[in-house]
């Protein structure tokens, strides 16, 4: 009979930057843990796990960098309903 071989599952790891929440058995607290762009390290205690994702999901937006559209085309408001179009069509870009 030939030997089966283990299927072991890799954990998914976390990108630089993007932070970890874990379980301190010490303090029975979940902490939310992430550096900040200048390298600094902070951390936040929280009761629940739900509570320590959502300061790092909230904390991760925050260094995220806005990316606003560059098309013209999308930057255009669209009319108020009932009022007509401009005659070029532009919507008053």
């Amino acid at each position: 009979m030939p030997a089966v071989a283990k299927v072991t599952r890799k954990r998914k790891a976390r990108g630089n930057g993007d932070g970890t929440v874990y379980f301190d058995r010490e303090k029975r607290r979940y902490v939310a843990k992430i550096t900040l762009p200048d390298g600094k390290r902070k951390k936040w205690v929280f009761a629940t796990q739900t509570e320590a994702k959502y300061k790092l999901l909230a904390l991760q937006a925050e260094q995220r960098p806005s990316v606003l559209p560059t098309d013209e085309r999308r930057q255009a408001l669209p009319p108020v309903a009932g009022t007509p179009l401009p005659p070029d069509g532009s919507a008053g870009v």
